[in-house]
This record gives structure tokens, C-alpha cells and sequence, in this order.
């Protein structure tokens, strides 16, 4: 219902709007298609980061034993609200397989929401509750990202995340699904893995 109501709001507006300024390309085809309306009318200006919070992270060492993770084991982690969208259960199923192929495997995951408590209940379902770190919301982003060995985005749906442009400025490989204006940012291969 509260799609349906917001696809007939915007659908009454759009084309009374002078321009529509979009985050991606994939959400400006998207707003083509879905509301007909014409491209001089979308103006793209993509998301971005401030460089300079990911440029000095001291003291992983430190961070790391805070939170219950050993110097030798590998982190995999990902930033974000739990909602369906972001499709941490997704990301709780590969955990499940890596963790088999990769023992000494960590799964960081920072943010919180209304999945939480179903997110926890399916990690111990899959047996590997002791190796997922469930954050909550924190502050110290770029710090916790510093210690991803490998950085995820296992979202159904995105626009031009700005997860993405933090896991770059990190400089942290990262894994994502192919889905919205990932594949405006990851290059397949080159800059991280679709």
C-alpha cells in the first residue's frame, strides 16, 4: 500500500516538475521508464564521500580486540540499515559458506533495524553466530571499515550507494550484487567484484 500510494504521488507530480535531480544513471533510466518522462527533465549528480575520513585510521589492533576479533583472523564486512532491501540475509548465507571454506573467518556487521532480531536468529540457525559481530549503529565508520579484508554490499535494491564509495576510499575489495548503479561503480574485475 505504501508503494502503491507513492508510485500514484509521484506519478502526479513528476511531470509537473521543471527537473528531477537523480543520485544514477540506473535510477534516471528507471524514472524514464516507470513515469515516462523525458531525459532533458533528469539531471544525474551522482553521491560521493569526503576523502579525507577514510585517509587516516590508526590503531586496527586496538579496534579489533574491542570488538572480539583476533589479529590472524579475516574480516568480511558490510555497513547498512537492516531492512529487506539490504538483503543481509543474503550476506548471512554466503557467511555460512565462506566460513566452511575459510575458518578463521570474522562477518562485521555494522547498522541496525527492524531485521535485527530475525538477522541474529538466522545466523544461529546457520551455526555460525559466534563468527558474526552484530555492531549496531556506530560513528567510527571509516575506523570499522579499516578492518574489512573484504568489504560487502548483498543489496536487492540501490540507487548510487554511498556504502560503495566508503568501501573505495577505504581502499578495501568489495563484493556487490547487480543491482541499481553498483555497476556504475564497481567495474567487474577491476575495482571489485559484481
Amino acid at each position: 500500500w505504501v508503494r502503491f500510494k507513492s508510485r500514484l504521488i509521484n506519478k502526479l507530480i513528476m511531470h509537473r516538475l521543471d527537473k528531477i535531480v537523480v543520485v544514477s544513471k540506473a535510477r534516471m533510466d528507471s524514472l524514464i521508464k516507470e513515469y515516462n518522462l523525458m531525459p532533458e527533465k533528469l539531471i544525474l549528480i551522482n553521491n560521493s564521500v569526503d576523502m579525507n575520513r577514510f585517509a587516516d585510521v590508526k590503531d586496527k589492533n586496538g579496534l579489533k580486540q574491542e570488538i572480539g576479533i583476533s589479529k590472524d583472523e579475516k574480516v568480511i564486512g558490510m555497513v547498512g540499515r537492516f531492512v529487506y532491501e539490504k538483503a543481509y540475509d543474503i550476506f548471512l548465507t554466503s557467511a555460512h559458506k565462506i566460513s566452511k571454506r575459510i575458518p578463521n573467518s570474522k562477518f562485521l556487521i555494522i547498522g541496525d533495524g527492524k531485521e535485527r532480531h530475525g538477522l541474529e536468529a538466522l545466523a544461529s540457525s546457520l551455526g555460525i553466530r559466534k563468527q558474526v559481530i552484530f555492531l549496531g549503529e556506530r560513528q567510527d565508520i571509516p575506523q570499522l571499515i579499516s578492518l574489512f579484508d573484504v568489504a560487502v554490499l548483498s543489496s536487492r535494491i540501490e540507487s548510487f550507494p554511498v556504502v560503495l564509495l566508503e568501501y573505495m576510499a577505504a581502499s578495501k575489495p568489495i563484493v556487490a550484487t547487480n543491482v541499481g548503479g553498483n555497476t556504475e561503480i564497481i567495474m567487474n574485475g577491476e575495482n571489485g567484484y559484481i
